[in-house]
């Protein structure tokens, strides 16, 4: 199997639309993995609906959190790329394909982050900017300075995520903070490649996890995975602002 499109669920009102996203790629070397993060019963019975097809892995557990949830979704996979999805999310049907494409081509490659749209509840397109940058990452001394700059769709190659300490998420929100952490953790590793091609649907709704954290929360989780990551990758730096993109100074070890 090349690919497992890895989805912890919470609700069930996208779900439906989100597995079918996956049926109708057009590359089908895949394995779709659903794992109930404490969710819903609407949802879990629409998981329970896919238990038996041949392409379809289902688990129930108690909740947990999106980071953590993951990290059980990839040790329970295997493949050679892992690609994430929200429960709420959609693929557009060459996602797959083309991001599987891109990263055959590109060996060094430990990541592939390709571009989104928005979409709303009906799943119809949006003209709305997007909300981060799609752009190389920007570094200082070692240290990213852009850590927003992230987003879905994103493909990882399992060999390089196993030199990592692997999926990550603050507690105190929710296991939230995991696709920032995944992106600082690969690019130590391999490089972060860029596909310039719309492959994902982002859905807009009121109840998005992340609307509820609010930026106020983005900003909190921003600010400690910067420091924990100067400490990680043993630099002589200090943040010194408090907002992306960060600066940071040099600290004398004399």
């Amino acid at each position: 199997m090349k690919v497992s499109v890895e989805v912890p669920v919470f609700k069930h009102k996208y779900l439906e639309e989100t597995i079918q996203s996956v049926l109708g790629q057009s590359f089908q070397d895949w394995h779709l993995y659903l794992l109930s993060d404490g969710a819903s019963m609407k949802a879990q019975k629409v998981i329970r609906k896919w238990a038996d097809h041949p392409k379809i892995s289902v688990r129930f557990g108690e909740n947990i959190g999106i980071g953590p949830s993951r990290g059980k979704l990839t040790a329970w996979s295997e493949s050679e790329y892992i690609l994430p999805l929200d429960d709420d999310d959609i693929l557009f049907s060459d996602c797959i394909a083309e991001m599987t494409a891109c990263m055959d081509k590109h060996k060094e490659a430990g990541l592939v982050r390709a571009r989104r749209k928005f979409i709303d509840k009906k799943g119809k397109v949006l003209d709305e900017p997007c909300w981060f940058p799609f752009e190389e990452r920007k570094l200082y001394c070692g240290m990213t300075c852009d850590l927003y700059n992230h987003s879905q769709p994103t493909l990882i190659r399992r060999s390089a995520y196993d030199k990592t300490e692997g999926w990550f998420g603050f507690q105190q929100y929710g296991g939230a903070g995991e696709d920032c952490d995944i992106f600082l953790k690969i690019e130590e590793v391999a490089d972060i490649i860029l596909l310039d091609r719309i492959l994902y649907g982002y859905r807009l709704h009121r109840k998005r996890f992340s609307r509820e954290l609010g930026s106020k929360s983005a900003y909190d989780m921003w600010r400690m995975l910067a420091d924990v990551t100067i400490e990680r990758r043993r630099l002589p730096l200090r943040r010194i602002n408090d907002k992306p993109p960060f600066e940071y100074e040099q600290i004398d070890e004399g």
